[in-house]
Protein backbone atom coordinates (compact mmCIF):
# COMPACT_ATOMS: atom_id res chain seq x y z
CA UNK A 1 0.00 0.00 0.00
CA UNK A 2 2.72 2.42 1.27
CA UNK A 3 4.38 1.38 -2.52
CA UNK A 4 1.27 2.30 -4.40
CA UNK A 5 1.02 5.77 -2.54
CA UNK A 6 4.50 6.36 -3.29
CA UNK A 7 4.10 5.59 -7.10
CA UNK A 8 1.27 7.65 -7.41
CA UNK A 9 2.87 10.81 -5.40
CA UNK A 10 6.19 10.49 -7.83
CA UNK A 11 3.58 9.94 -11.00
CA UNK A 12 1.75 12.83 -9.61
CA UNK A 13 5.48 15.04 -9.85
CA UNK A 14 6.79 13.94 -13.19
CA UNK A 15 3.20 14.86 -14.81
CA UNK A 16 3.77 18.51 -13.05
CA UNK A 17 7.23 18.81 -13.88
CA UNK A 18 6.15 17.63 -17.70
CA UNK A 19 2.79 19.88 -17.54
CA UNK A 20 5.24 22.69 -16.85
CA UNK A 21 8.00 22.02 -18.92
CA UNK A 22 5.32 21.92 -22.25
CA UNK A 23 3.95 25.34 -20.78
CA UNK A 24 7.20 26.74 -20.46
CA UNK A 25 8.54 25.45 -24.09
CA UNK A 26 5.11 27.14 -25.72
CA UNK A 27 5.39 30.28 -23.78
CA UNK A 28 9.56 30.25 -25.32
CA UNK A 29 7.08 30.12 -28.82
CA UNK A 30 5.46 33.26 -27.81
CA UNK A 31 7.08 36.86 -28.73
CA UNK A 32 7.08 39.32 -25.76
CA UNK A 33 7.20 42.62 -27.50
CA UNK A 34 6.51 43.73 -30.61
CA UNK A 35 9.94 43.99 -31.90
CA UNK A 36 10.55 40.38 -31.18
CA UNK A 37 7.24 39.73 -33.32
CA UNK A 38 8.64 41.36 -36.12
CA UNK A 39 12.06 39.48 -35.96
CA UNK A 40 10.03 36.16 -35.42
CA UNK A 41 8.17 36.86 -38.60
CA UNK A 42 11.39 37.89 -40.74
CA UNK A 43 13.54 35.04 -39.89
CA UNK A 44 10.18 32.66 -40.48
CA UNK A 45 10.08 34.15 -44.33
CA UNK A 46 14.27 34.24 -44.65
CA UNK A 47 14.66 29.95 -43.54
CA UNK A 48 11.22 29.12 -45.63
CA UNK A 49 12.06 26.44 -47.77
CA UNK A 50 8.79 26.90 -50.01
CA UNK A 51 5.89 29.42 -49.49
CA UNK A 52 2.44 30.22 -51.72
CA UNK A 53 -0.48 32.17 -50.76
CA UNK A 54 -3.41 34.10 -52.32
CA UNK A 55 -4.41 37.56 -51.92
CA UNK A 56 -5.48 40.71 -53.17
CA UNK A 57 -4.88 44.30 -52.60
CA UNK A 58 -8.29 45.96 -51.64
CA UNK A 59 -9.10 49.95 -51.20
CA UNK A 60 -10.70 50.83 -47.77
CA UNK A 61 -13.63 53.08 -48.91
CA UNK A 62 -14.77 55.69 -46.64
CA UNK A 63 -12.35 54.40 -43.80
CA UNK A 64 -11.80 56.88 -41.13
CA UNK A 65 -9.01 55.62 -39.37
CA UNK A 66 -6.24 52.50 -40.57
CA UNK A 67 -7.95 50.32 -37.63
CA UNK A 68 -11.46 50.99 -39.45
CA UNK A 69 -13.34 47.37 -40.54
CA UNK A 70 -15.32 47.09 -43.75
CA UNK A 71 -18.69 47.05 -43.14
CA UNK A 72 -20.17 44.78 -46.48
CA UNK A 73 -18.33 44.40 -49.93
CA UNK A 74 -19.46 47.72 -51.25
CA UNK A 75 -16.94 48.96 -48.26
CA UNK A 76 -13.83 48.20 -50.56
CA UNK A 77 -12.21 48.16 -53.65
CA UNK A 78 -10.51 44.86 -55.04
CA UNK A 79 -7.23 46.93 -56.95
CA UNK A 80 -5.14 43.95 -57.75
CA UNK A 81 -5.62 39.61 -56.72
CA UNK A 82 -2.63 37.72 -57.12
CA UNK A 83 -0.66 34.34 -55.92
CA UNK A 84 2.80 33.60 -54.80
CA UNK A 85 5.09 30.00 -55.50
CA UNK A 86 7.89 30.22 -54.42
CA UNK A 87 10.67 27.35 -53.50
CA UNK A 88 14.26 27.27 -53.10
CA UNK A 89 16.96 28.09 -54.11
CA UNK A 90 15.45 29.91 -57.13
CA UNK A 91 11.97 28.58 -58.22
CA UNK A 92 9.74 31.41 -58.57
CA UNK A 93 6.13 32.84 -59.66
CA UNK A 94 3.78 35.33 -59.31
CA UNK A 95 0.40 35.46 -61.05
CA UNK A 96 -1.75 39.02 -60.46
CA UNK A 97 -4.76 40.49 -61.88
CA UNK A 98 -5.13 44.52 -61.95
CA UNK A 99 -8.67 45.40 -61.98
CA UNK A 100 -7.96 48.60 -63.79
CA UNK A 101 -6.96 46.57 -66.53
CA UNK A 102 -9.45 45.97 -69.02
CA UNK A 103 -8.69 42.11 -69.60
CA UNK A 104 -10.25 38.87 -67.83
CA UNK A 105 -6.84 37.33 -68.46
CA UNK A 106 -4.06 36.81 -65.38
CA UNK A 107 -0.55 38.08 -65.96
CA UNK A 108 1.92 36.05 -64.79
CA UNK A 109 5.98 36.04 -64.46
CA UNK A 110 8.37 32.66 -63.42
CA UNK A 111 11.44 31.77 -63.03
CA UNK A 112 12.75 27.88 -63.71
CA UNK A 113 15.57 28.87 -61.99
CA UNK A 114 18.07 29.58 -65.24
CA UNK A 115 15.33 31.40 -67.43
CA UNK A 116 12.60 33.88 -66.23
CA UNK A 117 9.41 34.95 -67.98
CA UNK A 118 6.75 37.70 -68.23
CA UNK A 119 3.34 37.24 -69.98
CA UNK A 120 1.68 40.33 -69.62
CA UNK A 121 -0.49 42.59 -71.67
CA UNK A 122 1.49 44.74 -74.76
CA UNK A 123 2.26 48.04 -72.98
CA UNK A 124 1.18 49.74 -76.37
CA UNK A 125 -1.71 48.02 -77.98
CA UNK A 126 -5.15 48.80 -75.05
CA UNK A 127 -6.95 45.65 -77.18
CA UNK A 128 -6.06 42.55 -74.81
CA UNK A 129 -3.08 41.55 -76.35
CA UNK A 130 -0.73 39.54 -74.40
CA UNK A 131 3.09 39.47 -74.98
CA UNK A 132 5.33 36.19 -74.00
CA UNK A 133 9.01 37.34 -73.16
CA UNK A 134 12.29 35.82 -72.00
CA UNK A 135 14.47 37.40 -70.01
CA UNK A 136 18.27 37.24 -68.69
CA UNK A 137 17.45 38.92 -65.50
CA UNK A 138 15.30 37.69 -62.39
CA UNK A 139 15.75 41.68 -61.34
CA UNK A 140 14.07 43.03 -64.53
CA UNK A 141 11.19 41.12 -64.21
CA UNK A 142 10.08 42.59 -60.68
CA UNK A 143 10.52 45.90 -62.12
CA UNK A 144 8.26 45.40 -64.57
CA UNK A 145 5.74 44.10 -62.65
CA UNK A 146 5.54 46.42 -59.48
CA UNK A 147 3.40 49.24 -61.25
CA UNK A 148 0.80 47.04 -62.74
CA UNK A 149 0.98 44.84 -59.79
CA UNK A 150 0.25 48.07 -57.44
CA UNK A 151 3.33 47.14 -55.59
CA UNK A 152 1.86 43.55 -54.71
CA UNK A 153 5.06 42.01 -55.74
CA UNK A 154 7.30 43.27 -53.34
CA UNK A 155 6.14 42.71 -49.72
CA UNK A 156 5.97 38.68 -49.37
CA UNK A 157 8.48 38.07 -51.95
CA UNK A 158 10.93 40.93 -50.28
CA UNK A 159 10.72 38.44 -46.88
CA UNK A 160 11.08 35.57 -48.62
CA UNK A 161 13.82 37.03 -51.11
CA UNK A 162 16.24 39.23 -49.33
CA UNK A 163 18.06 39.97 -52.58
CA UNK A 164 14.66 40.84 -54.03
CA UNK A 165 15.93 44.40 -54.71
CA UNK A 166 18.65 46.62 -53.25
CA UNK A 167 16.57 47.49 -50.41
CA UNK A 168 13.63 45.04 -49.66
CA UNK A 169 10.37 44.53 -48.06
CA UNK A 170 12.28 43.10 -45.13
CA UNK A 171 14.64 45.91 -44.82
CA UNK A 172 11.90 48.07 -44.94
CA UNK A 173 10.40 46.11 -41.73
CA UNK A 174 13.40 46.25 -39.48
CA UNK A 175 13.58 49.55 -39.88
CA UNK A 176 10.32 50.56 -38.67
CA UNK A 177 9.87 53.20 -36.03
CA UNK A 178 7.05 53.45 -33.38
CA UNK A 179 6.51 49.72 -33.34
CA UNK A 180 4.11 48.37 -30.72
CA UNK A 181 1.31 45.56 -30.38
CA UNK A 182 -2.03 47.08 -30.43
CA UNK A 183 -4.31 44.41 -30.18
CA UNK A 184 -4.90 40.89 -30.92
CA UNK A 185 -7.31 39.64 -33.71
CA UNK A 186 -8.79 36.88 -35.51
CA UNK A 187 -7.59 36.61 -39.52
CA UNK A 188 -7.88 33.68 -41.74
CA UNK A 189 -8.38 31.34 -38.45
CA UNK A 190 -5.22 32.11 -36.69
CA UNK A 191 -5.10 34.83 -33.75
CA UNK A 192 -2.99 37.32 -34.44
CA UNK A 193 -0.81 39.75 -33.29
CA UNK A 194 -1.72 43.29 -34.50
CA UNK A 195 1.18 45.15 -34.45
CA UNK A 196 1.25 49.33 -35.57
CA UNK A 197 4.51 51.12 -36.78
CA UNK A 198 5.90 53.76 -39.11
CA UNK A 199 7.59 53.89 -41.95
CA UNK A 200 9.08 57.42 -42.85
CA UNK A 201 6.70 58.55 -40.73
CA UNK A 202 3.55 56.69 -42.55
CA UNK A 203 1.40 54.44 -40.51
CA UNK A 204 1.72 50.93 -41.49
CA UNK A 205 -0.36 48.14 -39.52
CA UNK A 206 0.45 44.22 -39.81
CA UNK A 207 -1.08 41.37 -38.61
CA UNK A 208 1.26 38.23 -37.44
CA UNK A 209 0.16 34.85 -36.83
CA UNK A 210 0.87 34.06 -33.01
CA UNK A 211 1.70 31.08 -33.59
CA UNK A 212 2.97 30.57 -37.45
CA UNK A 213 4.62 34.39 -37.21
CA UNK A 214 2.98 34.94 -40.92
CA UNK A 215 2.17 38.29 -42.49
CA UNK A 216 -1.73 37.71 -42.64
CA UNK A 217 -2.85 40.82 -43.28
CA UNK A 218 -0.94 45.05 -43.43
CA UNK A 219 -2.52 48.29 -44.23
CA UNK A 220 -1.38 51.69 -45.08
CA UNK A 221 -1.78 55.15 -46.26
CA UNK A 222 -1.61 56.12 -50.00
CA UNK A 223 -2.71 58.40 -52.93
CA UNK A 224 -5.42 57.01 -54.87
CA UNK A 225 -4.78 58.93 -57.89
CA UNK A 226 -1.83 56.88 -58.67
CA UNK A 227 -3.78 53.89 -59.56
CA UNK A 228 -5.77 56.09 -62.15
CA UNK A 229 -3.26 57.91 -64.95
CA UNK A 230 -6.53 59.18 -66.11
CA UNK A 231 -7.32 61.39 -62.96
CA UNK A 232 -3.85 61.71 -61.66
CA UNK A 233 -3.61 65.28 -63.42
CA UNK A 234 -7.50 66.07 -63.19
CA UNK A 235 -7.78 65.65 -59.82
CA UNK A 236 -5.15 66.14 -57.26
CA UNK A 237 -4.38 62.18 -55.28
CA UNK A 238 -6.50 61.60 -52.14
CA UNK A 239 -5.32 59.73 -49.71
CA UNK A 240 -6.80 56.26 -48.42
CA UNK A 241 -6.24 53.55 -46.61
CA UNK A 242 -4.64 50.21 -48.64
CA UNK A 243 -5.08 46.59 -47.37
CA UNK A 244 -3.45 43.56 -48.40
CA UNK A 245 -4.50 39.88 -47.15
CA UNK A 246 -2.72 36.72 -47.46
CA UNK A 247 -5.43 33.36 -47.34
CA UNK A 248 -4.13 29.90 -48.52
CA UNK A 249 -0.76 30.03 -47.24
CA UNK A 250 1.40 27.27 -47.73
CA UNK A 251 4.88 27.07 -45.93
CA UNK A 252 7.51 24.44 -46.03
CA UNK A 253 5.54 21.76 -48.10
CA UNK A 254 6.36 20.28 -51.45
CA UNK A 255 5.19 22.16 -54.45
CA UNK A 256 3.92 20.84 -57.60
CA UNK A 257 7.33 21.55 -59.82
CA UNK A 258 4.79 22.15 -62.75
CA UNK A 259 3.96 25.38 -60.95
CA UNK A 260 7.54 26.48 -62.33
CA UNK A 261 7.25 25.44 -65.64
CA UNK A 262 3.87 27.43 -66.76
CA UNK A 263 2.99 27.32 -70.65
CA UNK A 264 0.41 30.20 -71.60
CA UNK A 265 -2.73 29.88 -73.72
CA UNK A 266 -1.19 32.11 -76.62
CA UNK A 267 -4.21 33.45 -78.71
CA UNK A 268 -3.64 34.37 -82.43
CA UNK A 269 -3.88 38.08 -81.23
CA UNK A 270 -0.84 37.69 -78.35
CA UNK A 271 2.83 37.11 -79.72
CA UNK A 272 5.09 34.99 -78.85
CA UNK A 273 8.29 36.76 -78.36
CA UNK A 274 10.53 33.77 -76.91
CA UNK A 275 10.92 32.84 -80.80
CA UNK A 276 13.04 36.24 -81.54
CA UNK A 277 15.31 35.99 -78.27
CA UNK A 278 17.91 33.69 -77.36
Amino acid sequence: MIVSKTRMVLGLVVLIIHCTYITDTAQGQKATNAEEVLAKMLATYENAQSYEDVGEMRLLQNAKTILSEPRGSKQFKIMVSFQIHFEKPQLFRFDWRNGLTKTSRESVIWSDGQEHYIWAPDRVTPDDRFNLERKKGFDYLIDRVVKPSNGTILPIPGLLIPTLRRYSFADVARHLSEVKIIKEAFVDGEMCYVVSAKASNDPWVFWIGKSSFLLRKMRSVLATGSFDPEKENRHKPKRAIAEEIHRKIRINEKLDEGVFHYKPQILPRDTDLTKYTP
